[in-house]
């Protein structure tokens, strides 16, 4: 449910409340990589790379096929992966 929150806000371009969205839906639901992996990418977005790395690679640890799933995965990817 936060997550689908989160990408409507996301969907409005505003990534500050996308930001608490996932994290509130990442305490939420801990083992769901979805929060980690949106998080990954608004981080990466504000340039925080530190932040977007960790998320990162929660989600390839508790979804290791993460990291061949998606376009969006690749995109952000090669930012967070320098």
């Amino acid at each position: 449910m936060l997550n689908q929150v989160g990408e409507k806000s996301l969907a409005k371009g505003d990534r500050v409340h996308a930001l608490s969205d996932f994290r509130e839906a990442e305490r939420l639901e801990p083992a769901d990589y979805r929060p980690h992996l949106e998080l990954s990418s608004i981080y990466s977005s504000f340039g925080q790379d530190r932040q977007a790395h960790e998320e990162y690679d929660w989600a390839v640890q508790l979804k290791p096929e993460v990291r061949n799933e998606s376009a969006k995965v690749g995109s952000f990817r090669k930012n967070v992966r320098k």
